[in-house]
């Protein structure tokens, strides 16, 4: 008797110690910012840092565009957000979050004037 209540004593400080996904979503969103960005995934443009808030479960991707790019993101900016959900759709590395249903919030600034040239949210209805 005493075993066993040792054994559910010590599962239950074990499971109630893990870390949820949120808090571990927010702590792994900062680790990866400071780790590994910033970083440029194609040419003109590069992700500065990745944020994650627990309130709105929302993954914000931070990305800086070069002159050169912005004209181009000027031009396709209707196509953007039709690119962004098929690229999330299609991408395993956020099967995790894609799984949880977390919100993913994309902001585009310029280079030269920091200012968001381009900004979306797209929802679990949207890349699922």
């Amino acid at each position: 008797m005493i075993r066993i209540f040792s054994i559910a004593a010590f599962l239950f400080l074990f499971v109630s110690c893990q870390e949820s996904f949120d808090k571990r979503l927010a702590r792994e969103a900062g680790e990866f910012t400071r780790e590994k960005c910033p970083f440029e995934p194609q040419p003109g443009c590069r992700l500065d840092s990745t944020t994650y808030e627990i309130s709105s479960r929302t993954y914000t991707l931070w990305y800086s565009i070069s002159a050169e790019s912005e004209a181009i993101l000027n031009r396709r900016e209707t196509d953007m957000r039709l690119l962004l959900v098929k690229e999330l759709r299609e991408d395993v590395n956020y099967k995790a979050l894609k799984d949880e249903g977390v919100v993913f919030h994309y902001v585009y600034r310029s280079q030269l004037s920091g200012n968001v040239l381009f900004e979306t949210r797209i929802t679990k209805e949207e890349y699922r």
